[in-house]
């Protein structure tokens, strides 16, 4: 059976990331009025990879589209759940509870329509951590969008960021790596990378935080997620040269980065995470206002 998992493994890491690409540069080739929900559902999904505030924009009418044809599609809507996720995270609403709100309106219409649909039990879980803080409702969810499809790179790194956000780091970089493993050149490797830096820094492996962040930043410029672990994680190495470098890129990027983005995008079950990642930041000479 450990040999079957395996081949299966190996065979979805090939494939899965290499029909992804393709079908999505098909959809990116069509005329607009030539669209179908299936490619407009492609569309938006690389739209949001792309991280900027235009990306997101465009997505949002995109599954608007989608949707307007579809009206009953629980993919649909879990993707807007997860565009929803991802410009509150990279670009930072104006009322981040509003934000947080829609992501689980999403979410909640997307496992109603599709019990079955494991992305919409993802977003939900995702949602409800945001925005509810139920951390045992939270974990639930994501087993649940494991179980209905074990093979899916994105299950295991959202149920690797809620572990990590539950307190139980060690257990999150299992699913981190194993995500890691079935989408090593996917779109979303950035978060996933930054999302490890997280989790190795709470464990307090430092130096695999900064290697994590750095490859993440590496990868797409604009994650400013991976810019603060990055700050966090050398401010606690003492790296204070560099940190500062860091935390100056960072805040180039995200001018409007405050105590309360912390407090509401880092929703740690422990205030001592919460503390951890805050001290690192000042330690690199945030002034967490």
């Amino acid at each position: 059976f450990a040999l079957q998992d395996e081949l299966t493994e190996s065979i979805v890491v090939q494939v899965a990331p290499e029909v992804a690409r393709v079908e999505g540069y098909r959809a990116e080739r069509k005329a607009p009025a030539d669209l179908t929900v299936w490619d407009l559902n492609l569309r938006a999904l690389a739209l949001i990879y792309k991280g900027t505030a235009d990306a997101f924009a465009e997505a949002k009418k995109v599954l608007e589209q989608s949707l307007a044809l579809a009206p009953g599609s629980s993919h649909g809507h879990a993707l807007m759940a997860l565009r929803n996720y991802h410009e509150a995270l990279l670009v930072w609403m104006d009322d981040p509870t509003d934000t947080s709100g829609a992501v689980l309106a999403e979410a909640q219409e997307a496992v109603r329509l599709d019990e079955r649909n494991w992305l919409a039990h993802a977003m939900h879980g995702l949602s409800v951590m945001w925005h509810r803080r139920d951390y045992d409702t939270v974990v639930a969810a994501e087993r649940r969008a494991l179980s209905l499809n074990p093979s899916a790179a994105l299950a295991h790194q959202f149920q690797g960021c809620v572990l990590t956000f539950a307190g139980a780091p060690r257990e999150a970089l299992v699913h981190l790596d194993a995500a890691l493993r079935l989408n090593p050149q996917g779109s979303n490797t950035t978060m996933l990378l930054s999302d490890m830096a997280l989790a190795y820094m709470l464990i307090g492996d430092h130096e695999s935080a900064v290697a994590h962040a750095q490859r993440a930043v590496g990868q797409f410029a604009g994650d400013v997620r991976a810019h603060q672990r990055l700050v966090a994680a050398l401010g606690h190495l003492g790296r204070r040269e560099e940190a500062e470098a860091a935390l100056a890129e960072l805040l180039r990027r995200q001018t409007r980065f405050s105590r309360r983005y912390v407090d509401l995008t880092y929703p740690f079950r422990d205030p001592a995470d919460l503390e951890m990642l805050v001290a690192g930041l000042k330690r690199a000479g945030w002034k967490g206002a």
